[in-house]
């Protein structure tokens, strides 16, 4: 190869790579939930007005056997080309699922609720390449399910699933 031709050849490369990578500025929705915060939520002796205090009003708060309407995450999900905020809107949930966690452990009771909160996470990047384009986007979402009993005004089991 002529030593003017390989002058060209980083010229080339650039060409071929150019482009540009953005971030796709995470979003959050529902509570943050942090270890911190739960280690204050001690089954049998914290209290719901402890829950509120550490946690905020919950996200539902449900009876064996409803129906519930629960905000959903928003969400970044690959669109083709890009990564694309989704708004959560509204799910409806048959409550009956909640209380699984804890059927398991203790008989569930006409007096108990269930206590809900999520915190989600979502992120990512768009990279615009000349040749083509790439895309990574990920939502994580932790749930935090906690068994109240409403007549003692008592928590009694708490679970509390760390999204993957």
């Amino acid at each position: 190869m002529a030593a003017d031709q390989r002058g060209w050849l980083p010229a080339i490369g650039a060409l071929i790579s150019a482009g540009c990578i953005l971030p796709v500025f995470p979003v959050t929705s529902g509570r943050t939930l942090d270890k911190e915060s739960m280690t204050a939520i001690v089954p049998g002796e914290a209290t719901t007005s402890v829950l509120l205090k550490q946690l905020g009003p919950p996200l539902a708060i449900a009876a064996r056997g409803q129906y519930v309407s629960v905000p959903a995450a928003s969400a970044v999900r690959s669109g083709g080309a890009s990564c694309n905020v989704e708004s959560g809107g509204f799910f409806n949930i048959q409550s009956d699922g909640w209380f699984e966690p804890f059927s398991a452990r203790r008989p569930i009771r006409d007096e108990h609720r269930v206590y809900y909160w999520y915190g989600s996470r979502t992120s990512g990047f768009n990279a615009y390449l000349l040749v083509g384009f790439a895309n990574r986007c990920t939502t994580t979402t932790d749930e935090l399910l906690v068994l109240v009993d409403t007549r003692t005004d008592r928590v009694e089991d708490v679970f509390f699933h760390e999204g993957d």
